[in-house]
């Protein structure tokens, strides 16, 4: 049975998920981004499996204006998959009319869960990109990377809400992009901008937690600027008593070594991007 939790015992939830960072992240950070904008953005249900959040197992959370197009997008994290697998089917808590149900981030262990409540309802697993998780381990390299010393004429500052463009038309995921505008609005981001003050590389810290969207300019790489964003980003986090962390696609073996020699090392857990459709 779902517990639908109030915007008040929301604060209670995040100790609870700390302990199982950085696996809980999609879920710990939506109700973080929640909370800071009084659930504008995202605009977010949470459910728990008890009402007694510091014995919860499984926080379950449902967002309809994540996406720029108006999908189902369901954050969860949870340590016991009979609990998960009941909430899913609690009457009333998903909508199964819906062409397309997405769930983000979740734990390679809970799939199952819910590919067999999906499939009941009359959907597939279209998409299934499956990632490794990787959080930092040594912060002496991320302050290397960080303190970095730019070429002449570069600078590093954020990113700003005209900047929306360059995220989209670097958007090579198999979903659709979240309201991007709404993620330079609210999260941390980093660039170098060069001497035409124009940026060249870029990060973002996102909205679920984890440090990505970077990008570097064919002409500009080489220069180790991915680093010096990422590190930058992540000394950010840190210093706000945070975990910094990365997803990467199984296959992308470069972004793995990037992110090692930032002082990451592999999460034993794998996490997964799942799109069911009718």
């Amino acid at each position: 049975m779902a517990m639908k939790m109030t915007m008040a015992k929301l604060p209670d939830i995040l100790p609870r998920l700390g302990k199982w960072m950085p696996a809980s992240g999609h879920v710990y950070w939506m109700i973080k981004n929640s909370l800071k904008t009084n659930n504008t953005w995202p605009c977010i249900d949470i459910y728990t499996d008890t009402f007694d959040v510091a014995k919860c197992t499984t926080v379950l959370g449902i967002s309809r204006d994540y996406y720029s197009s108006p999908l189902t997008t369901c954050f969860a994290f949870s340590t016991d998959n009979t609990s998960f697998k009941t909430l899913l089917n609690t009457p009333g808590l998903l909508d199964w009319k819906q062409d397309r149900i997405i769930f983000e981030g979740i734990a390679k262990a809970s799939i199952d869960s819910v590919t067999e409540t999906c499939v009941q309802n009359s959907f597939q697993p279209t998409v299934v990109d499956m990632c490794q998780l990787l959080s930092l381990h040594d912060k002496r390299k991320l302050e290397r990377a960080a303190n970095a010393v730019l070429p002449d004429g570069f600078r590093k500052g954020p990113l700003l809400p005209r900047h929306v463009s360059l995220l989209t038309s670097h958007w090579t995921h198999d979903f659709p992009h979240p309201r991007l505008w709404e993620t330079l609005k609210y999260c941390s981001s980093a660039a170098i901008y060069n001497p035409a003050n124009q940026p060249v590389a870029w990060g973002v810290h996102t909205e679920m937690g984890d440090m990505g969207m970077g990008y570097c300019e064919p002409a500009y790489r080489r220069n180790g600027f991915a680093s010096i964003i990422m590190g930058t980003l992540a000394m950010e986090i840190t210093n706000k008593k945070e975990i910094p962390y990365f997803y990467f696609k199984l296959t992308n073996t470069v972004f793995e070594k990037g992110a090692e020699k930032l002082g990451c090392k592999k999460h034993k857990d794998l996490v997964a991007w799942v799109m069911f459709e009718k």
